[in-house]
């Protein structure tokens, strides 16, 4: 579903469903300013009912007392799918009329992704680029399931909102990173790292060029530190956030017995699975670079459940080339001061930003994401 009107001042809520949370954002054009009008979070519970019908009351249930806590306004809503829902293809077709790339698109969506006609499919459109001597069209599939889509929307509209659309994660991404870096000739790198996996998106002011999902999320890391710890996954989930917000403050570690020599443990436990994600980022860079023309990214934007994680700052210089670029969000966005907690987790609420940012004058083709 695309399209909808709204006052340009007052834009509808962002709504990301995550693999193991859901977040609501909201934001207005003011004096030539994003301000944050409501913000809020809900986790899902560690075992989710098996039966959906039960499953999608529990989504109903969080979602409803997360919109009661957030200070929104209105109920229009600017959506996007859980990403174990989506499918995602980088493919190059020849160059063709408008007309037919649909059509193009669709067919060989049902070759690379192995899909039916009970799914949904839209594409980004990256350009021309070069393949040896002839001329190709990046194209960046999306694909996702008609029953998913349809439950999706029923459940909005049972809490009471009017969905606007079902936007794309990398869009949004992409409308984030242009507001944190508005250098028109620049081009941004995002990493979200999200429970079950991450994804890395590298656009240019909004426009998406590459997104590519990586199978290595935060259950990775809480793994590799229950294990190196050998203590429960819920508590190494508790220890890696606790870590994160006592990083780089050296009193943080007084008068408690042994704190330091526990977050070093941590931080050895991280370096595993964080390189493997470095390494995954640097193979993205290489296929943006020698694919398209223009500025590489010069630093990575990390949005998502590790966007604070301090080793990220030492891994990723030395195998993406990339340095992490510091928090924006704080001084992008006019935070109002009941908001002021959420604003020290404005990189978490990217994507939900990035769907509320959803404009109605976006353009689309016909068919497009």
């Amino acid at each position: 579903m695309i399209g909808g009107l709204f006052n340009k001042t007052q834009w509808p809520i962002g709504l990301e469903f995550a693999s193991h949370a859901m977040r609501a954002f909201q934001l207005a054009w003011e004096e030539r300013r994003w301000k944050v009008v409501g913000a809020a979070t809900a986790a899902f519970p560690d075992e989710m009912p098996a039966d959906e019908a039960e499953r999608q009351d529990v989504l109903l249930s969080l979602l409803e007392g997360m919109l009661a806590s957030g200070q929104f306004q209105g109920n229009q809503v600017v959506s996007c799918l859980q990403p174990s829902e989506m499918q995602y293809k980088n493919l190059r077709i020849p160059p063709m009329p408008a007309s037919e790339l649909m059509q193009a698109v669709r067919w060989e969506a049902t070759d690379r992704l192995k899909i039916d006609a009970g799914h949904e499919v839209q594409f980004f459109d990256a350009g021309e680029v070069r393949q040896a001597e002839e001329t190709r069209r990046e194209i960046l599939l999306l694909a996702a399931p008609t029953r998913a889509i349809e439950q999706h929307v029923a459940l909005i509209q049972k809490a009471g909102l009017a969905p606007i659309a079902i936007d794309a994660a990398p869009a949004a991404l992409g409308r984030w990173a242009a507001a944190m870096d508005p250098d028109p000739e620049a081009s941004q790198c995002v990493l979200d790292i999200d429970v079950d996996s991450s994804g890395v998106l590298i656009a240019r002011q909004g426009r998406v060029l590459f997104y590519k999902p990586i199978e290595i999320g935060t259950a990775n890391v809480d793994e590799a530190i229950a294990g190196h710890l050998n203590v429960s996954l819920s508590d190494a989930r508790d220890l890696r956030r606790s870590r994160a917000l006592r990083m780089g403050d050296e009193s943080a570690h007084d008068g408690i017995p042994n704190q330091k020599q526990v977050d070093n443990a941590i931080s050895d436990a991280l370096r595993g699975p964080l390189m493997e994600l470095s390494r995954e980022i640097a193979l993205c860079l290489r296929y943006y670079g020698v694919t398209f023309r223009g500025r590489r990214p010069e630093a990575l934007q990390v949005v998502g459940e590790l966007a604070h994680e301090p080793l990220l700052n030492e891994l990723l210089p030395s195998s993406a080339g990339l340095s992490v670029a510091a928090d924006a969000s704080r001084s992008v966005l006019n935070w109002p001061d009941a908001l002021h907690g959420a604003a020290v987790q404005g990189p978490v609420f990217a994507l939900a930003a990035g769907l509320s940012m959803r404009s109605r004058d976006a353009h689309l083709e016909k068919g497009a994401a």
